[in-house]
C-alpha cells in the first residue's frame, strides 16, 4: 500500500472515531436531558429502561470509537519511518486518544448515573 493511502486510512479512521464520539455526547446529553427534566417523575422501571438505553447505546458508540481509534494507531505504525509522518502534530497520534477516551466516557457515564440519583431523591435528601 503506499504512503499516501495509509495516510489517508489515519484520517478516514479519525473521522470516523469523532463521529462516533459526537454520538456518545449525544446520548450522554439527551440522557442528561430527561434526568433534568423527567427524572423525578419517572418511576423506577422507567428510569431503569432510559438508563439501560442510553448505557447501551452509549457503549456501542464508544466501541466504534475505540475500533477507530485502533485501526488509526495500526496505520501510524505503518508510516513510523515516514519523513512526513514525523512532522503532523502531536495530537494526531492515536495513543493519546487510546488512553483519553476511556477515561472520558467512564468518568461521563458515573457522572450521568450519579445526576440521575440525585434528581429522583427528594430535595431535602440530594447530595450537592
Amino acid at each position: 500500500m503506499e504512503e499516501a493511502e495509509v495516510f489517508e486510512l489515519v484520517f478516514i479512521a479519525g473521522a470516523t472515531a469523532l463521529t462516533a464520539f459526537t454520538f456518545v455526547v449525544t446520548f450522554t446529553f439527551a440522557y442528561l436531558t430527561v434526568a433534568y427534566f423527567l427524572g423525578s417523575k419517572l418511576s423506577r422501571l422507567e428510569t431503569g429502561i432510559v438508563t439501560g438505553g442510553y448505557l447501551i447505546a452509549s457503549f456501542l458508540s464508544f466501541s466504534v470509537v475505540m475500533a477507530n481509534v485502533s485501526a488509526m494507531r495500526a496505520f501510524q505504525e505503518e508510516l513510523a519511518g515516514s519523513r512526513v509522518y514525523q512532522k503532523i502534530a502531536f495530537w494526531m497520534d492515536a495513543r493519546i486518544y487510546e488512553a483519553g477516551m476511556p477515561v472520558i466516557y467512564v468518568l461521563s457515564v458515573v457522572t450521568c448515573l450519579f445526576f440521575i440519583s440525585n434528581v429522583r431523591r427528594p430535595k431535602t435528601e440530594r447530595l450537592p
